[in-house]
């Protein structure tokens, strides 16, 4: 994955979803904390979810409750990505570039 091909949307998601795994003392970042992330802010994709009957504070609630479940680490400064976090990027690269985008946006991710 490569930082640099991030849109400025995707690049903060990933950044929050980072301080997320780093506050609950997890030593990888999973999509799970990518997908919280994007869930947290209130912004034009939630409530286009919202609208389209999704339920945000729901997912919000069981992602809060799978993220409790990861193992935690303490003492580790390092965070890794997590072989699914992996390939969730590599798949949103593929995809930006079959549509012809240069960066990788949020919803793509």
């Amino acid at each position: 994955m490569n930082p640099q091909k991030l849109t400025e949307n995707a690049l903060l998601a990933l950044q929050n979803a980072q301080n997320l795994a780093k506050e609950r003392q997890h030593n990888q970042l999973t999509p799970l904390h990518l997908m919280l992330s994007a869930l947290q802010e209130e912004s034009v994709a939630t409530r286009a979810l919202e609208r389209a009957g999704f339920e945000v504070g729901a997912a919000r609630s069981t992602l809060e409750r799978e993220l409790n479940k990861l193992p935690r680490v303490q003492g580790v400064d390092d965070l890794y990505l997590s072989s699914e976090a992996q390939r969730g990027f590599a798949r949103a690269e593929k995809i930006a570039s079959e549509h012809g985008d240069t960066f990788v946006a949020l919803d793509t991710l």
